[in-house]
């Protein structure tokens, strides 16, 4: 910036930025949550060994980053769209998608990472046929309905 003045004006000037004290208090903020958080987890470290925990927030992020909701969100979206009187619950426009959509595929995504979890925890353990067939099928169900909503949205990509 200095040097774009000087070279337009040939002044030579100081530019001076001032402290932004929000940042600087929000950052300090973020420490000492984070240092909150992993002293208050620290008590629980049973909680924190297990896979279910892991499972749930592992399930949340899905939910919220692959599902598509924060576009969803930012774009303001319709939940449902409606055209000549019909309720579409998927837009067939490749760009666009509805809230009801971003559901469903967040369903999809969360039950694809539970069953992926929980076969990874009970093949470790003593093999339970109909446990392990309930999760694999769950997992294929879910594939197969993935790729439906893929093919839906994008029939050239599958």
């Amino acid at each position: 910036m200095n040097s774009w003045v000087k070279f337009r004006t040939g002044a030579e000037i100081k530019i001076v930025k001032r402290i932004n004290f929000v940042k600087a208090t929000l950052f300090v903020a973020f420490i000492a949550g984070l240092y909150a958080a992993f002293s208050v987890l620290a008590k629980y470290t049973k909680l924190t060994k297990r896979k279910s925990f892991w499972a749930a927030l592992l399930m949340a992020m899905l939910i919220v980053i692959q599902s598509g909701f924060m576009l969803f969100y930012i774009r303001e979206s319709p939940f449902i769209d409606t055209s000549q009187d019909k309720v579409k619950i998927i837009n067939t426009d490749g760009r666009a998608q509805t809230g009801f959509e971003t559901l469903i595929v967040a369903v999809i995504y969360c039950s694809i990472a539970y069953s992926l979890i929980k076969l990874n925890s009970v093949s470790l353990k003593k093999p339970n046929i109909k446990s392990l067939s309930f999760h694999f099928l769950l997992l294929l169900v879910s594939v197969f309905g993935l790729t439906k909503v893929v093919h839906y949205k994008a029939p050239y990509i599958i």
